[in-house]
């Protein structure tokens, strides 16, 4: 008699946790990632690197750090058009546009370039005040 409540207590929960588990199995359905390795011109991997995710149309950002080994993942996107951004000191920004669809799981290899060494110069000076009111020559004697 025993077996048979535990049996049938098993079987009861059973069927009430199964719609449960397929509840968060859909919720991975409706979002989508963006993974990648940056890597700097001579491949090496690039670590502590900042990448963004900026979703075009609404303009919500998510930043992440790249780990010792360049690599980076953004889980759990919303489906829509997205800007990724990679910045590193003493590299050029690098970006990339993606268009996410539910389910999609995007692996994004992006290669920084040095950034150019140059240097800009900013001269600025205030002129004479001049009087443009009167034209005459004026002295005394």
């Amino acid at each position: 008699m025993f077996r048979f409540m535990y049996a049938r207590k098993l079987s009861v929960f059973l069927l009430l946790s199964a719609p449960i588990a397929v509840v968060y199995g859909q919720e991975t359905v409706n979002y989508a990632s963006v993974g990648g390795r940056v890597t700097d011109p001579s491949h090496a991997v690039v670590e502590g690197a900042y990448v963004t995710a900026r979703e075009t149309d609404t303009g919500l950002t998510q930043v992440v750090e790249t780990d010792h080994d360049g690599r980076f993942r953004f889980a759990y996107l919303r489906v829509g058009p997205y800007t990724i951004t990679v910045h590193q000191a003493g590299f050029a920004d690098a970006q990339r546009s993606v268009t996410l669809t539910i389910g999609a799981a995007f692996a994004l290899p992006i290669e920084l370039a040095l950034r150019a060494a140059g240097t800009s110069v900013t001269v600025s000076s205030e002129g004479p005040v001049l009087e443009e009111a009167r034209t005459q020559i004026a002295g005394t004697i």
